[in-house]
């Protein structure tokens, strides 16, 4: 779970985007349940977390991109 949180937390950070404690908190959640439902082997598990952080800046920076939306989306 620290490790989700941590690489999320990073990749906030370097998009520039706020991300309040307890939304950070929920979104770590939810993608630590994700994984751990998909496999139980820890190998697997740890690139897991480089597709989730991958799939998260690809929908921050979509947002961002989006027309007339002034703001980017946690």
């Amino acid at each position: 779970m620290g490790r989700i949180t941590d690489a999320i937390a990073r990749l906030y950070k370097d998009e520039k985007v706020g991300l309040a404690a307890i939304d950070l908190g929920r979104l770590s959640g939810r993608k630590y349940a994700e994984i751990t439902s998909a496999t139980d082997d820890a190998q697997e598990r740890l690139a897991m977390i480089k597709l989730v952080v991958t799939q998260l800046r690809a929908d921050l920076r979509s947002a961002a991109e989006a027309p007339g939306s002034g703001k980017r989306l946690a």
